[in-house]
């Protein structure tokens, strides 16, 4: 009987062990929420000879459109830009025109943009053979935007540049795949 009653202490013991253990992981892992999120818009170009070959637009990227930003909002610690690409469709112009310009990205409330990623003579036509291409962002840009989503929620991004020839219609999606860090507990 002592020995069963010391056996039952010690797995007791060990049971116990293993739950501070491993049961801590899961503790912490509880306490933070991540999530991927894929924050796009189109801008839809349609230059014409009236139009001239300078060009600007602008579109707004809302994070609180996803469900699960919206259903975390007030817990959102964090927001990780992990890429920014930008596709080109539909395009119908000369084999030859050139864009140059920049991208450009700012808060909800600002009008012009507070960074931007230069777009030197990219022919267009070539862009949009290729494929999606990954926007030319500096990491401390990428940082410096991430601040900007977490204190907004949301960006508003320009297009503003200049065609080498019109007229000219393409589609050019934007991009940001994007990791939300959230703190459950709150």
């Amino acid at each position: 009987m002592k020995k069963l009653s010391r056996t039952l202490i010690q797995v007791t013991i060990n049971m116990i062990l293993i739950v501070c253990v491993f049961g801590c992981d899961l503790i912490n892992d509880a306490k933070s929420i991540d999530f991927d999120v894929t924050l796009e818009d189109d801008f839809e170009i349609n230059a014409t000879e009236e139009d001239g070959t300078e060009y600007t637009q602008q579109i707004v990227l809302d994070a609180t459109a996803n469900a699960d930003v919206r259903d975390n909002l007030s817990k959102i610690e964090k927001y990780q830009i992990n890429k920014i690409e930008y596709t080109i469709s539909g395009y119908s112009g000369s084999p030859e025109n050139l864009f140059s310009g920049s991208i450009q990205f700012s808060d909800l409330a600002n009008n012009t943009g507070q960074f931007s990623a230069a777009l030197s003579n990219v022919n267009l036509s070539t862009a949009a053979a290729a494929g999606t291409q990954t926007l030319p962002v500096s990491e401390n840009d990428l940082r410096e935007l991430e601040n900007i989503l977490k204190n907004s929620n949301g960006l508003k991004v320009f297009m503003i540049g200049n065609f080498s020839q019109v007229p000219v219609n393409f589609t050019l999606n934007i991009k940001l795949t994007v990791k939300v860090e959230a703190d459950a507990t709150k």
